[in-house]
């Protein structure tokens, strides 16, 4: 272009760069817009097909309980024995109404037709090959071509009362189905035979389904007009249903759109071949030279001490253009500085550390470790001296982990939690690792005068062993972490299959809080009687908590309270177990029922600033008198800063709460150190009483408990207790009280009084003193 003039060379750049920029805005357009059909429809046949499995698996559950309710009829089963065939063609007809079925038999266990609704089916070999598949899967549907109709079928034997028959009930799939599904669906529905014959479909097209229906994913070079994904509806893939969505519009748009960037970029052509002409007449060699400086701009590079010569105006523009250069260049330096680092300590943050460390990964490969650490009680540093010294404390780690390996990398990525990752030589050891870390760890901080001694929980996890990347890698040290922490311990490794576990404990955790914040039944309060042995009266009830999460079922109480308790969560937990219990006893009052309540306290609970007045402002709001309510607490939670914990509890018993230790002989306190503290009862752990009547050594272990705390002036409650041989030797040891599954299983609150009215201890040979 040197042979040109100037202007032709401006206008053969813009025309250049025009045609460049429109292509580029063609071809992105081109591909986003296909990107995010291809993802549209891949959502589109996605939620069809789980919109499908669950419509199927409505009218599968229809089919069972129908099913179930049939199987279970008595009149039916007599009808079967008495071979009353009028009455089992009126059942199976009235049946068949109730539920819009289109099919229902009743055959004997070889196959062999007794009955049908509708009339016209006949003992062929084709019935027994279709009992004969359904009874591979009772009790669930399966889909079966009979009698020239594709039906979802499901047999259920009938019980008279050893297997007499099969019951068949099912839902003929035809046109009205497809329809209905293609319109939930918004999609095509098109059901499937052997070798893909078309028995059902919602579309017009039955010859254009079959032959795009191996046709490649979604593109817009594809003209075709569905995109079909087949789901197979039966194990061998006889049975199928195909999935069509519609592209005609998809497509349409998509010309528009194109044609609309086409005619744009043609008047932007126009323009700029116009204003490139006008332009050309002003434009020298300095100006191409301050436009290659920008593009230099433009792509980072900053470095220029000199512009072109020129006029002074050029020249000025010039020194403005470096001056403008060499402070971005700083702005930049110290913004990317900013973006990579913690402020205060100077290490990396958690997002420039997955980079670095992925980098690492990829050209340095070789063997890490990961360690994420958790200051302890860091907060009470804050709090007791200040966040100055807390901020030089978080120096002086920062300043320790760096001394660890000179080509480690470290990160601050909370408040009080830091990562580490140190590159091991092929003859270095990981227990030196370890102990180095310990060792640097465990020094103290002087900060100010201050002698500070901080502890730690720190996960920690390998490469490659433990993670394939990055972001794995520092994933499963941190959950390594978190165990530590819930585990009481200084060091935890990762062990393989840890990530699953956690990711369910915090789904449950997360149900949990859902289920605490809703309050809709899921959580719910059992109460299982105590006996007094000397009169044979119930006094008291414990109070349990049970939980029935969403889809899931029953949860271990053992299980949902341990992980509150972990995760912070008991509080919330123990302040609507505290408000329900005594909304419950305030109710049996109204009943004329006055009854004591036991409710499981936790150490959380007991040092919770404000617990002592909410448990006041409760019994004052359910007008219970504190005499009512037993403060049950484990061995272990009164040891929990016991000076606190022994004042709070003196407060309580003396404005007449009971407070009574709970799993007494599983912890490690004595009887003579429970003296100290204000308790009234003492209950000795279940794992002693379950086999009082068969172990000597649980008879002696319980006997000698329940002198020594006599002598003390407790009263003594025994749990676990599951027959009479171990109520009578409880009997003769002179306990006060028993519980137990041998007395009552825990009862819903609602039946406690009709319970209490008919219960008897003489029923079930349980004899009382006189």
């Amino acid at each position: 272009m040197k042979n040109h003039s100037l202007r032709s060379q401006i206008i053969w750049l813009c025309c250049g760069l025009i045609f460049i920029t429109s292509g580029a805005i063609l071809s992105v357009t081109w591909w986003s817009t296909e990107k995010y059909s291809r993802i549209q429809v891949e959502q589109d046949v996605t939620q069809g097909q789980e919109i499908l499995k669950q419509y199927l698996r409505a009218k599968e559950q229809i089919l069972l309980t129908a099913a179930r309710v049939l199987t279970a009829d008595f009149g039916f089963k007599q009808a079967i024995v008495s071979a009353d065939k009028q009455t089992i063609v009126s059942v199976l007809e009235n049946h068949a109404a109730r539920i819009g079925s289109q099919i229902m038999l009743l055959t004997n266990l070889q196959g062999q037709l007794i009955s049908a609704s509708p009339a016209g089916i006949t003992n062929d070999q084709e019935l027994l090959a279709t009992v004969s598949q359904l009874t591979r899967k009772q009790g669930s549907t399966d889909f079966v071509i009979f009698n020239r109709h594709l039906y979802q079928l499901l047999l259920l034997p009938v019980h008279t009362p050893r297997p007499s028959a099969y019951a068949i009930i099912g839902f003929q799939i035809n046109q009205d189905v497809a329809m209905e599904l293609s319109r939930l669906t918004n999609l095509g529905i098109s059901f499937l035979g052997p070798s893909r014959q078309l028995l059902v479909s919602s579309l017009g097209q039955p010859s254009e389904i079959l032959s795009q229906a191996d046709m490649p994913e979604y593109s817009l070079l594809n003209h075709s007009n569905y995109v079909h994904r087949r789901e197979e509806l039966t194990a061998d893939g006889h049975i199928s249903v195909m999935l069509s969505s519609d592209q005609h519009l998809r497509q349409s748009q998509m010309s528009r759109l194109l044609l609309g960037i086409m005619l744009i970029s043609g008047i932007i052509f126009v323009i700029a071949v116009t204003a490139s002409i006008l332009l050309a007449r002003n434009l020298t060699v300095p100006l191409q030279q301050l436009l290659n400086m920008a593009r230099k701009f433009a792509a980072g590079d900053y470095q220029h001490k000199q512009g072109p010569n020129g006029t002074e105006e050029i020249q000025t523009l010039s020194q403005a253009m470096i001056d403008m250069g060499n402070e971005v260049y700083a702005r930049e330096r110290q913004i990317r500085y900013q973006a990579e680092h913690d402020q205060l300590t100077g290490l990396l943050n958690r997002y420039s550390l997955r980079q670095y460390l992925q980098q690492a990964l990829d050209n340095t490969p070789g063997t890490y470790l990961c360690f994420a650490l958790n200051i302890r009680e860091f907060k009470h540093v804050n709090d007791s001296f200040g966040p100055q010294t807390g901020d030089k404390c978080l120096l002086e780690i920062a300043a320790r982990l760096r001394k660890m390996h000179e080509q480690g990398l470290y990160a601050r990525i909370g408040g009080d939690e830091f990562i580490a990752i140190l590159p091991l030589a092929d003859d270095q050891l990981e227990s030196l690792s370890l102990m180095q870390f310990s060792a640097l760890m465990a020094n103290s901080f002087d900060i100010d005068d201050l002698h500070l001694k901080l502890t730690y929980h720190c996960g920690i996890s390998r490469f490659p062993e433990d993670g394939e990347n990055a972001i794995q890698l520092i994933k499963r040290a941190l959950i390594a972490m978190d165990l530590a922490h819930s585990e009481g311990l200084d060091l935890r490794m990762y062990v393989t299959g840890e990530d699953e576990a956690h990711m369910e404990r915090l789904s449950l955790l997360e149900d949990l809080r859902e289920a605490l914040k809703v309050d809709d039944g899921q959580l719910r309060m059992v109460y299982q009687p105590k006996m007094n042995l000397k009169d044979g009266k119930i006094h008291k009830v414990e109070s349990l908590i049970r939980w029935q999460r969403p889809n899931h079922g029953w949860v271990s109480p053992e299980l949902f309270v341990s992980l509150a308790e972990q995760a912070g969560l008991i509080q919330q937990l123990t302040q609507w177990v505290i408000s329900t219990v005594l909304k419950q006893l305030a109710e049996w009052q109204k009943q004329g029922v006055k009854i004591q309540a036991a409710i499981n306290l936790s150490a959380q609970d007991i040092n919770r600033p404000g617990f002592y007045s909410d448990l006041l402002a409760g019994i004052g709001h359910f007008d219970i008198t504190p005499e009512h309510v037993t403060l049950e607490l484990t061995e272990r939670d009164l040891m929990t800063n016991e000076a606190n914990t022994t004042l709070l509890l003196e407060r309580l018993r003396e404005i007449g709460f009971c407070i009574s230790i709970d799993d007494y002989g599983v912890g490690q306190s004595s009887l003579s150190k429970l003296t100290m503290l204000p308790i009234e009862e003492l209950k000795i752990d279940k794992s002693f009483v379950l086999q009082l009547d068969q172990n000597p050594n649980d008879q002696a272990i319980v006997s000698s408990t329940i002198q020594l705390a006599h002598k003390l002036g407790f009263s003594v409650v025994a749990e676990g207790v599951e027959n009479q041989a171990s109520l009578d030797l409880l009997r003769q040891m002179g306990c006060d009280s028993i519980q137990g599954y041998y007395l009552s299983k825990p009862i819903p609150g609602q039946d406690i009084c009709s319970w209490l009215k008919n219960f008897n201890p003489h029923e079930k040979g349980m004899t009382v003193d006189d």
